[in-house]
């Protein structure tokens, strides 16, 4: 009984430990986002509202080439940039066509055929997720 004790704590520890490997090859294509939320206790809401409205209403499109677009409400001329992948589960997006060239690092819980869901920590601001699907 002990053994089988210690056994199924190794497998769970191991289970547990072992992350999804992310299929790079499904982000291609164009994907919108139909849910954002946030974890952000020193926003204040109107600005976690603001962030929520321009997020749904976002597009991504991701190409082979490891450039990407980004469209919405406010930027309906889009933003272009470059993606790589930092590790399996790690996207790093690089915004090239703003005044201001940023980038910003998100982890990909879940990317498949159709749904897409990633993070970005905030730092000590907190984090956001959003999900997207495949158009």
């Amino acid at each position: 009984m002990k053994h089988n004790l210690i056994l199924l704590s190794i497998l769970a520890i191991l289970f547990c430990s072992c992350s999804a490997q992310i299929n790079k090859d499904e982000i291609i294509g164009t994907w919108k986002v139909v849910e954002f939320h946030t974890v952000a206790p020193t926003l204040s809401l109107a600005l976690i509202e603001g962030a929520k409205g321009e997020a749904l209403s976002s597009t991504y499109s991701f190409r082979k080439d490891k450039t990407f677009s980004m469209k919405s409400n406010i930027v309906s001329n889009g933003e272009d940039g470059n993606y790589e992948f930092l590790s399996d589960n790690v996207i790093e997006m690089t915004f090239t066509s703003t005044k201001h060239k940023s980038k910003s690092e998100y982890h990909l819980e879940l990317v498949n055929d159709n749904l897409m869901k990633w993070t970005q920590d905030l730092g000590e601001l907190g984090s956001f997720s959003m999900k997207l699907k495949k158009e």
